[in-house]
């Protein structure tokens, strides 16, 4: 698959960057001090989660969807006493690099990556698949996680978001 490039591709990427930096530091838990603020602080600098788990011992995990389609999305780590023991960017290569095949659940997955974007199912194959936006270094990209009905996942699949690719430099 073709990457964007060109001058429209460069003009994509700029405005993905741009919009990544508009996003602000609140937006992105910048401001909040693991050790020290409290769920509180969390709703004051991010807003209501988008999703909030419960990790077991009175820990939580939240979830703050920010940027284009989601791309990033960042997690709090809440202690039982209700203060911020971690803030991250969930969705990364790396952490996709945590999920294994055949042994990871769907519940596995949502505490790595967060909320899917979109869930569909395939009967046919009786396969479900969760979609994630996200960036590979700067490229937009869509990943796809298939589960079979035990919910164990199956397969891993990445391909560039056909959103920002670039179609042809024609004039």
């Amino acid at each position: 698959m073709m990457f964007a490039g060109g001058k429209t591709g460069r003009i994509r990427r700029l405005i993905i960057l741009a919009a990544v930096l508009a996003t602000g530091c609140a937006a992105t838990g910048a401001r909040l001090e693991p050790g020290r603020s409290t769920a509180a602080d969390v709703e004051r600098e991010m807003g209501q989660p988008a999703e909030r788990i419960s990790l077991g011992k009175g820990e939580s995990l939240w979830f703050f969807p920010r940027g284009s389609a989601a791309r990033q999305t960042f997690a709090v780590r809440l202690g039982a006493d209700g203060v911020v023991r971690e803030v991250s960017q969930v969705r990364t290569r790396q952490n996709l690099g945590r999920l294994e095949l055949d042994k990871s659940t769907a519940d596995d997955v949502q505490r790595i990556l967060g909320p899917p974007d979109r869930i569909t199912t395939n009967p046919r194959i009786q396969r479900t698949v969760w979609q994630y936006n996200m960036f590979d270094d700067t490229r937009a990209v869509i990943v796809y996680l298939q589960f079979d009905p035990a919910d164990r996942l199956r397969e891993v699949f990445m391909t560039d978001d056909p959103a920002f690719v670039n179609p042809g430099t024609a004039w």
